[in-house]
């Protein structure tokens, strides 16, 4: 690792009011809880119990489902889960008035638990989104609602929560969203794609008919095998949405088309298509403000990276995007799409970015096909893009100065067939390393080695920078297959240090930085859970220091 924090079926019909009526698998009697009662065990004399396998879970959730998309608080529904009936019994808040209050928490808790359940089964299919798909279908043969499973608990959930007060009805629900998640995130544990892709690099293996080695994660030997060159546009789907263009970041949501979820690291993301253009949905994490304050910061040094509007589920505005994705026909056939509402209290609108990630062979052919200006270009910009790196510490990207593999796929190549302005910057954070420890001042001192050798244009004299440049010439091999021109992608290092240093000798990156955390300020006011925006100051800080390290190298080199 790098240098880290510490320096290391619609069913449109209308709803029926709680408690549903009863449905297969849901019976009165003993398995009901009647809640007011004392419960049958305690947290305090409880074992454990034995953890759910996803499976059984699925089935065992798609068979108690009531008809009306519910579920009921019982003890079947509990032990299937590997709970205690005590774990069922999540107490509102007083004077918060949430109707068929039992219902809402044992619906919340089936629905996430049957998400993670399709997420699980689908990982561990060769094709994840078939995998899924494939889940769901076995959750629709023992559901009553069949294909309607998930579609039909998420608008019950939506009419119970309309029927509380709207002051209530947002963070109320969100805390409780939070409250399920910590329970099944113990139970039902989501797989890591990073730690998989991890473990299959790690095999190595050697091909029986040539001898050359390759790894579990290409799965054949690519030299007896050559993967064939990919078609991005394999069908008419494809290639609509490949044609759209980005739409304003500010849109009416009532003129939503479409929607198309995309696999990805942090549960991927969802592209909608609204008017006559596309637009991105995130759910975003902890690192909400570190990435808002790294598109600031973008802005105020002349980066392209994509843009992103955050909104929260306190606004109306949140409940329209929703809304609106429901009433597609992809969300009809695709239930899938609903699972990024779940546990997230704000929503990242971002520019949809029509073009190719930084990485594999559709990429490589479009290197290798470019003129020698626009070739240049690219490597220039990809440089300047290395600075501003270097400003926030975003060290999933490019691995100049950070002992790690990087990750080119943060970086895309625009669609349009301009020479300029064509690399455009994905998924960046900042990334403050604490004062105290040896990790910032080991990463400050390799900072200001870089900026020194290459505002004095000797880098190629410099054994760090040799040693770095090799890390990058491996990874965008590695990647993409391509190699990297030095010299250009140098030049445009040079010139983003330049800007920065420039931009806080003059003051103008302290401005903006203000301005960027003030704003930040507002946009987090309604969050009740950590999205990181209580660091910003002390993100603030921290570039300012990687700055004003650029800015002393800078006249250090002019000194000599």
């Amino acid at each position: 690792g790098g240098m880290m924090t510490d320096g290391s079926g619609k069913g449109k019909g209308k709803i029926g009011k709680p408690p549903p009526p009863k449905a297969k698998g849901a019976q009165k009697g003993h398995n009901s809880l009647e809640y007011g009662k004392e419960p049958v065990a305690t947290p305090q004399d409880a074992t454990p119990l034995p953890k759910p396998q996803p499976e059984e879970a699925l089935k065992l959730l798609a068979r108690l489902q009531h008809g009306d998309g519910s579920w009921e608080p019982s003890e079947e529904l509990a032990l299937g889960l590997g709970l205690h009936v005590f774990a069922l019994e999540i107490p509102r808040k007083p004077a918060q008035d949430v109707p068929a209050w039992n219902v809402v928490v044992s619906t919340t808790l089936a629905c996430q638990a049957l998400q993670r359940c399709i997420s699980i089964i689908g990982s561990a299919k060769t094709d994840a989104s078939a995998g899924r798909s494939e889940a769901l279908a076995v959750a629709a043969e023992h559901s009553v609602l069949g294909s309607k499973v998930l579609d039909a608990a998420g608008e019950w959930l939506e009419a119970a929560w309309d029927k509380a007060k709207q002051h209530v009805r947002a963070r109320q629900r969100h805390e409780l969203d939070l409250k399920v998640k910590s329970i099944l995130e113990e139970l039902l544990p989501l797989p890591s794609w990073k730690e998989q892709l991890k473990a299959k690099m790690a095999i190595h293996k050697t091909c029986e008919v040539c001898g050359s080695e390759y790894t579990a994660a290409v799965g054949k030997c690519t030299r007896c095998f050559p993967p064939e060159r990919p078609t991005v546009d394999v069908d008419q789907e494809n290639r609509m949405w490949r044609s759209l263009p980005p739409a304003p970041l500010h849109v009416d949501w009532q003129q939503c088309e479409g929607a198309l979820h995309v696999e990805g690291g942090s549960g991927g993301v969802t592209l909608l298509h609204v008017g006559e253009g596309v637009l991105v949905l995130k759910k975003q994490r902890m690192t909400a403000a570190a990435e808002f304050l790294a598109i600031q910061v973008a802005k105020a040094i002349g980066i392209r990276v994509a843009d992103m509007r955050l909104i929260s589920w306190a606004e109306e505005e949140f409940q329209e995007i929703s809304a609106a994705i429901r009433k597609t026909s992809s969300f009809e056939k695709n239930n899938l799409l609903g699972i990024w509402r779940s546990s997230t209290e704000f929503l990242g609108i971002l520019e949809y970015i029509p073009g190719c990630t930084v990485q594999g062979p559709e990429f490589q052919r479009r290197l290798q096909d470019m003129e020698p200006d626009s070739l240049q270009n690219f490597w220039f910009e990809v440089g300047e893009i290395v600075a501003y790196d270097a400003l926030i510490n975003n060290v999933d990207r490019i691995p100049l100065l950070w002992d790690n593999e990087g990750n080119t796929a943060n970086l895309m190549l625009l669609d349009n067939l301009v020479k300029e302005n064509r690399v455009v910057g994905i998924d960046q954070a900042v990334v403050p390393i604490v004062a105290a420890g040896p990790g910032r001042e080991r990463f400050l001192s390799r900072l200001k080695e870089l900026s020194e050798a290459v505002f004095r244009k000797q880098w190629q004299d410099s054994a760090l920078v040799s040693s770095s440049l090799d890390k990058v010439s491996e990874c965008f091999m590695l990647s993409c297959g391509v190699q990297v021109d030095k010299t250009t992608l140098m030049s445009g290092l040079l010139q983003g240090l330049t800007k920065v240093a420039n931009l806080m000798e003059d003051g103008s990156l302290a401005t903006a930085l203000d301005e960027a955390i003030a704003a930040g300020r507002q946009i987090f006011r309604p969050a009740t859970v950590d999205m990181g925006h209580k660091e910003l100051p002390h993100m603030r800080d921290f570039i300012l220091v990687t700055a004003e390290t650029i800015a002393l190298a800078r006249r250090t080199a002019f000194a000599a």
